[in-house]
């Protein structure tokens, strides 16, 4: 009798947590709607493969412009095969749940879930749902214009980066 008195404690605890896993679970998922989090992370994947695609157009030109007497039809084809391969990896490597996930854990060491639930009475208020639509818009422009920036530099400091490794290559 004790040992099902003990099974059944033990099963009674288990829903209970499978229950409060549910809620807290739900809890995040709607804070993390509630304040455009989705929508900013599609915002950053799209800048983040923009500057991936000009990266790569960088390097792509660096390696045909190194080729004086120019490179075949086939090289070029395979170009543009590894082109999309390289996409296609960065596209994989941007997972917007683990991205929402990772936000979840940093936030739930900031916040407790009461001050959550009271966050999402706020985003979901119409001056809420209407911060959360314009901050989600000037972060993705501002995003763009940030990184923008930054791959331009980058441009700058990779061609200087380039230019000295094929200088030195050529010196030996």
């Amino acid at each position: 009798m004790k040992a099902l008195v003990l099974i059944l404690i033990c099963a009674i605890s288990s829903v209970s947590v499978v229950a409060n896993a549910d809620v807290e679970n739900t809890l995040h998922q709607r804070f993390l709607r509630a304040i455009g989090l989705y929508d900013q992370i599609d915002q950053q994947l799209k800048a983040i493969e923009a500057v991936g695609a000009d990266t790569a157009r960088q390097y792509a030109t660096q390696i045909v412009d190194a080729f004086p007497a120019g490179v075949p039809d086939e090289f070029s084809d395979y170009m543009q095969k590894e082109m999309e391969n390289y996409m296609n990896k960065i596209n994989e490597a941007m997972d917007s749940e683990i991205m929402a996930d990772t936000y979840m854990g940093l936030i739930t060491k900031q916040l407790t879930d009461s001050e959550l639930s009271e966050l999402i009475k706020f985003y979901e208020s119409d001056l809420g749902r209407k911060f959360t639509e314009a901050n989600t818009e000037v972060s993705g422009e501002w995003a763009v214009i940030i990184q923008g920036d930054m791959q331009k530099k980058m441009e700058v400091f990779t061609q200087e980066f380039v230019d000295s490794l094929m200088q030195e290559a050529s010196s030996y």
